[in-house]
Parts: structure tokens; sequence; C-alpha cells
């Protein structure tokens, strides 16, 4: 915490997802400026590999929210593209970060294709 009367300190409280729905990043597809994500961490696919999860640090909403989410599919890769942007920009926003589950949805299992996020190759 930061000392009464210290005005150039910044509090800031990172909490864990505790892994039920509440952590899932829908998109709102209303960010101003929405940039592209390029930190998210692959986190894994459904049983049936027709959903990819991933993994990301971000503020909390309205302030920081995921924008959008778009895939590209051939039959060797799969690029995931997730939007990521401010909410309200009228919002008193806090210095707070979250980590969020994204789910992408595939129309094919993913099978041995490689995936990559906004154009980057992602590890295996």
């Amino acid at each position: 915490m930061c000392a009464a009367g210290v005005p150039d300190c910044d509090d800031m409280v990172v909490e864990n997802g505790n892994g039920g729905n509440d952590d899932l990043a829908v998109p709102t597809g209303n960010a101003v400026n929405p940039q592209p994500v390029t930190d998210a961490i692959l986190d894994g696919a459904s049983p049936e590999q027709t959903e990819l999860r991933f993994k990301l640090w971000m503020g909390v909403e309205p302030c920081d929210v995921i924008d959008s989410v778009s895939v590209v599919e051939t039959a060797t890769s799969v690029d995931v593209q997730i939007l990521r942007g401010v909410g309200d920009v009228a919002a008193t926003c806090i210095a707070l970060a979250v980590e969020r589950t994204v789910v992408v949805d595939l129309e094919a299992p993913l099978g041995d294709r490689a995936v990559s996020l906004s154009g980057v190759a992602l590890e295996a």
C-alpha cells in the first residue's frame, strides 16, 4: 500500500483467476482503440480440440476489455487474433491486474495444426 501523502505512488493489486466462468473475457465488440494482444499464452484445447483457451493478464472491465476475436484456419495452421482496448473512456479505473481466459472456437478440430497469435507462431 502507498503511504498517505505520497503523490507518485501507485497501488497495484494482482489477482489470479479462480478458474471459474467469471474469469472468462467475453468480446464486447465496442472497445475504443483496439490493439492486437501479443502476450497471451495458449493454455490448452478442449477434449474435442474444437476450442482453444488463451490466458492473459489485463485490467478490469469496463476499463480494459476484449473487443473481438478472429480466427483464420487452414489445413496446416490456425491464426488467432485477439483485439483488446478501452471499454469505457469515462470510467474511473483502478490499477488491478486480473488473469482472464479467452475461449476461441474452431471450425475443425485442431489436430496437429500449428497455432499462431497475431501471426506469431506459438510453441507446441
